[in-house]
């Protein structure tokens, strides 16, 4: 559902998620789908895609098209106590010869948020916001 009506608007003839789907179906649980989380101590929020499991650890999964950057996932795993790891779906047309784009799967979620907050001072003092 969130390949043919979210913000990408996936042609089904170009997706590759039926390949995906027959080498992973059972490997992700999903718990929740678009949920939002706050986080008061840095002061920030945003949505994730899926929370669930991935290969039996409790994920913060996205499904990206295109370019991603994981600190964002990481943030949000901030947010959710227990979760174990990050994953991106990547999906869209590909010349793989597998048909599908693998997992990109990260476990140093501490590292990744400190790059998150870097990021967001940078930001800061560039912007003034």
């Amino acid at each position: 559902i969130l390949l043919k009506v979210g913000g990408l608007q996936f042609n089904w003839n170009n997706c590759t998620h039926k390949a995906f789907m027959d080498k992973y179906r059972d490997k992700i649980e999903p718990v929740s789908y678009q949920g939002e989380v706050f986080n008061d101590e840095h002061l920030y929020a945003g949505t994730y895609d899926i929370l669930g499991k991935f290969d039996g650890k409790l994920s913060i999964i996205d499904i990206k098209r295109n370019t991603f950057d994981i600190r964002q996932l990481a943030a949000y795993a901030k947010c959710i106590e227990g979760v174990e790891q990050l994953v991106i779906f990547k999906v869209g047309p590909t010349d793989n010869v597998c048909g599908f784009y693998k997992p990109v799967i990260c476990t140093d979620i501490d590292k990744e948020f400190e790059g998150f907050l870097a990021a967001r001072t940078k930001f800061k003092a560039n912007f003034g916001v």
